[in-house]
């Protein structure tokens, strides 16, 4: 973003470690404050690097660019500080490679081809981005897998218990129903009479579960350093949602209680 790249043109751009004149820790500090780096624009400001091209006392070497920022690691770390030196060396380390998409394969095997005619005893350690990203996160992945498992049995064991006593609530009062439904109570309103108590159970849980839901999510995501931040339109959201399949397993059973003819029920009882 600012300066210019490493290039091989230049003398200070790039440097061997073999060449023999290196054989002192004083040739070695001098040797090293004559080559270019690039640094990213954190590591700039960390250091009050302004201007490239020129010395900087935080690093006593010239600095040729500055490069935008990036991650090397998972977001569970900030962005360190981080310096490129180009060095010239018969060793090989980490090749990066960009393809066009949907070549992929392709260029795989080509990169295979060339590296076996270039290193026919040399191992090939060939991995993709994506997989070595994924690595970074297979904690969390975990994680969530267990959680939507668990929290889905959660939440059908309380819309069954909800159900249970739905049942249990309007077997007892059938001859209440019927007396309404007799009386002129539209469906609606006996549906709603024996939804109110469980809709009010369902809130005092919200209210209860959302401090300790948030306490915990902070707690998790402190291990990032980068990170949302939990807002209050989550917790509506997650309750609506619990209220809203409360509402739904009350329903089947408040309806099929509200529509039935009051005569059976009250010559049962």
């Amino acid at each position: 973003i600012e300066g210019r790249n490493l290039d091989q043109n230049y003398a200070s751009d790039h440097y061997n470690m073999n060449q023999e004149f290196i054989s002192t820790k004083e040739e070695y500090d001098t040797f090293i404050s004559t080559r270019s780096a690039l640094v990213t624009e954190s590591t700039a400001k960390i250091l009050g690097i302004s201007n490239t091209g020129e010395d900087h006392k935080a690093m006593n070497i010239p600095v040729a660019g500055i490069l935008k920022d990036f991650h090397r690691e998972s977001l569970h770390k900030a962005l360190g500080p981080v310096i490129f030196l180009a060095e010239q060396s018969p060793d090989y380390a980490h090749l990066y490679v960009r393809t066009t998409p949907g070549m992929e394969k392709q260029a795989q095997a080509s990169l295979i081809k060339a590296w076996e005619t270039l290193y026919p005893n040399r191992f090939l350690d060939a991995m993709w981005v994506s997989d070595i990203l994924e690595k970074h996160y297979e904690a969390e992945q975990k994680q969530q897998l267990l959680f939507t498992l668990f929290s889905s049995l959660m939440l059908f064991l309380s819309a069954l218990g909800i159900f249970g006593l739905v049942v249990h609530a309007t077997q007892q009062r059938t001859k209440e129903i019927g007396i309404r439904k007799v009386l002129g109570a539209s469906v609606s309103g006996i549906v709603a009479m024996l939804s109110k108590d469980f809709v009010k159970l369902v809130c005092l849980a919200i209210v209860i579960a959302s401090p300790f839901a948030w306490w915990a999510m902070n707690q998790w995501l402190a291990d990032f350093a980068y990170r949302i931040e939990i807002q209050w339109w989550m917790f509506v959201l997650a309750g609506l949602v619990a209220l809203a399949v409360a509402l739904l397993t009350v329903a089947t059973q408040a309806i099929r209680a509200a529509v039935a003819n009051p005569v059976n029920s009250l010559r049962d009882e």
